[in-house]
Parts: C-alpha cells; sequence; structure tokens
C-alpha cells in the first residue's frame, strides 16, 4: 500500500475511512481500497481549496491507481455489484459479531468498537449507490448500541443485553432491528484514541453514485473476515483474486472510475 499524507484539516471527515482502509489492507486489500475510493469521493464533493487538501487529494488518487492495477484480476475491481457485495458482507460479519457477543451479555468496549467500526465500513457501501434500508437501519443501530454499552461502561453500570435472539443473515438487508430512541442516533467522531461516539446527533449519509447495485444483492457466500486492525498493514499481492464463488445472478454494470482532469482538479467518470 502506498503511504498517504496526514489527512488535513478540510478533509478530517474522511479520516475514518481512511483508517479503516489502512486497518484491513492486509486482511482484505479489496475492502481496503473502496474504504479509500469513497475516502476520494468525499474529498472531491467537499471541493476543498487549500493547497493540503489538494495535495493529499491527488496523493489519494494516486494511491488508489497503484492499488487498482495491482488487484486487477479480481472480479470485485471491474464489477461494481460484485465490490458492493463484497465490501457489504464484510461489514455486516463485523456487524453480526458484534451483536452476537452483545445478545450473549458479553458485551465490552471492543463489542462496542466492532459496532462503531461495522457503521462505518457499512457506509463506504454508498460508494455505489443508495444505502438500502436494511443497511440504514443497521447503521444506527450499530451506532446507538455502541454508545449505550459505552454509556453504562462509563457509569459502572452492567451493559444490559438487548431483547431477543441475535438474527444477523449476512446476505443483504435484515429488518427488524430495533430503533433507537427519537433523537439518539449517535455521531461518530474521530478522536486520538480511536472511534469516539457523540450523542444526539442524527445519521448522515455520504454523497452518492448515479448508478449502484440493486437493494437485494442475492445470497453469496464469503469467507470469513472478522475484523482485525492492523496498524502496519503490509502491501497487497499484486495479483489479488478473492477466494469466493460470485453467484451468476449479479448482473454486470459499469465500474465507477475517480481520476483527475488537471493538477487542481478531480472529477468522476464511468467506464462503459
Amino acid at each position: 500500500m502506498s503511504s498517504l499524507e496526514p489527512v488535513p484539516d478540510e478533509l478530517k471527515h474522511i479520516q475514518p475511512f481512511i483508517q479503516r482502509g489502512q486497518e484491513v489492507a492486509r486482511a482484505d486489500p479489496i475492502v481496503s481500497y473502496f474504504c479509500k475510493y469513497y475516502a476520494a469521493q468525499l474529498s472531491i464533493a467537499k471541493q476543498g481549496t487549500s493547497p493540503a487538501t489538494q495535495s493529499y487529494l491527488l496523493n489519494l488518487l494516486d494511491t488508489l491507481e497503484t492499488e487498482k492495477a495491482q488487484l486487477q484480476g479480481s472480479e470485485s475491481m471491474s464489477d461494481d455489484t460484485t465490490a458492493c457485495a463484497h465490501c457489504t458482507q464484510f461489514a455486516l460479519r463485523i456487524f453480526a459479531k458484534a451483536d452476537t457477543e452483545d445478545r450473549e451479555g458479553k458485551a465490552s468496549k471492543a463489542t462496542a468498537r466492532n459496532f462503531i467500526v461495522s457503521s462505518q465500513f457499512m457506509q463506504v457501501v454508498a460508494a455505489f449507490g443508495e444505502l438500502d434500508d436494511g443497511i440504514k437501519e443497521k447503521m444506527r443501530y450499530a451506532k446507538w448500541r455502541a454508545a449505550e454499552i459505552l454509556k453504562a461502561m462509563r457509569e459502572g453500570r452492567e451493559v444490559v443485553p438487548p431483547s431477543g435472539e441475535a438474527d444477523v443473515e449476512v446476505q443483504g438487508g435484515v429488518m427488524g432491528w430495533p430503533s433507537p430512541p427519537q433523537g439518539q442516533s449517535p455521531q461518530i467522531q474521530q478522536g486520538p484514541q480511536g472511534p469516539q461516539i457523540q450523542q444526539g446527533s442524527q445519521l448522515q449519509q455520504g454523497p452518492q453514485s448515479q448508478q449502484g447495485p440493486p437493494s437485494q444483492l442475492g445470497q453469496p457466500q464469503w469467507p470469513d473476515t472478522s475484523y482485525h486492525s492492523s496498524p502496519q498493514p503490509q502491501a497487497p499481492p499484486h495479483s489479488y483474486t478473492p477466494s469466493h464463488h460470485t453467484p451468476d445472478i449479479l448482473p454486470s454494470v459499469p465500474h465507477t472510475n475517480l481520476h483527475t482532469t488537471s493538477a487542481n482538479h478531480a472529477s468522476i467518470s464511468r467506464e462503459m
């Protein structure tokens, strides 16, 4: 993985996605790439004009081009629907792990962190288009539940497991999750000690591409992608092919591409 400069102040909102991408660079280069890809989308939408922002964005785009070349051969790099399904399943596995621990009465700070990072990985799926209702609901629930766990621990109270049994299907949007109390959808902020939560903020969605996969992604089967932080990830292999079978029912759609049109301007185009 190419090295990136520190995120400038004007682009602090992309810090969580850059950090997640760096952490999983070794475990899953595809997810790592699309975390940074989504960060680039947010950076472009920001339209920052400071020299630091322009320099960082150009460096980020160069990094994406390098990693894209290294990942050639993966279907996720040529088909948006496959990539969307891959990133979605990765996020949902982390969510499922946290939810299972929580419902079994084993919640810890690590459980809260997994809820937080799962919501951030789910947000990355917005790079492919509008998030379906199941993903949006899980994001709200994950942020709210993380806040509840951390609040209980901070106050020295026992973390009371949510009612009902775990019912996590890692194949798409599963509805029926408890909704957070009104006005208590927390916003995750990135602090020096990792993700932090601020109560009372509404969930905000990032910019969305014009074309994305359908809300129903079929039932692809993916390998275990339990979240493991890697502070010093190694560069991904030059030829990476996921060890999963992609169902024939997933349609082929044009792949989104980021590129620079001049030294000081970036835009999004479609490769048809």
